[in-house]
């Protein structure tokens, strides 16, 4: 009887072995996609630094401009025409309508018009900004990395199901488990709404047939 059991044991040992052999390829090749996602997520980190001083210049310039257009805009928000407004009356400027804090940068902006955008690309310019990628450049990179992404934590996905298949527990990235979690539910969800549905026709049926 002993004899049985471990010639059990041991022919159980030899298949767990094989099939760590025959799955041997593909938990490396989880693991060098483990070792990508982690460069990717540091080439995304790096692209994260300041933009090239042109396209810095060019951002604070279109940020100063919608300020300034909004300031000149009648609206909800203290505008220059409240301003006008009141000066029109012989009265002087308010800072309570003015909003104080927002006044100076606002007023500036409009009496300097189109200037302040090249003001805002020199004032750039006089700063020891390290040359960075430009945004066209910024954008190019990312779309490549998150491109690259996409396809690897899809192949991860379907190695680790095929592990899993094989009788090896591995776990999934915490986003591809959120999604099946998501799923799983959305399909339960769907599965007690046909079942209500069916009951609420059983029922219409059971109606008409006693009707």
């Amino acid at each position: 009887m002993k004899a049985k059991v471990d010639a059990a044991k041991a022919s159980d040992v030899k298949h767990q072995a094989g099939r760590l052999t025959a799955l041997a390829p593909d938990l490396e090749r989880i693991e060098a996609i483990d070792e990508r996602l982690a460069g990717i997520r540091a080439d995304l980190k790096d692209t994260a630094g300041l933009l090239a001083p042109g396209d810095l210049g060019e951002a604070l310039a279109a940020y100063l401009r919608q300020r300034r257009e909004s300031f000149e805009r009648p609206g909800p928000r203290a505008t220059v025409w409240d301003l006008l407004q009141r000066l029109s009356a012989g009265k002087a400027p308010s800072f309570q309508v003015l909003a104080p804090d927002q006044l100076v940068l606002d007023l500036l902006l409009f009496l300097l018009g189109e200037r302040v955008e090249e003001l805002a690309t020199e004032a750039i310019c006089r700063l020891p900004i390290r040359p960075g990628m430009s945004a066209k450049e910024r954008e190019r990179v990312r779309a490549k990395l998150d491109a690259e992404r996409v396809e690897l934590v899809a192949e991860r996905e379907r190695l680790v199901e095929k592990c899993r298949n094989g009788g090896l527990t591995l776990a999934h990235l915490v986003e591809t488990q959120q999604r099946l979690n998501a799923e799983t539910r959305a399909r339960e969800q769907e599965a007690r709404q046909r079942d209500r549905q069916r009951r609420v026709e059983r029922d219409l049926d059971g109606r008409e047939a006693g009707a």
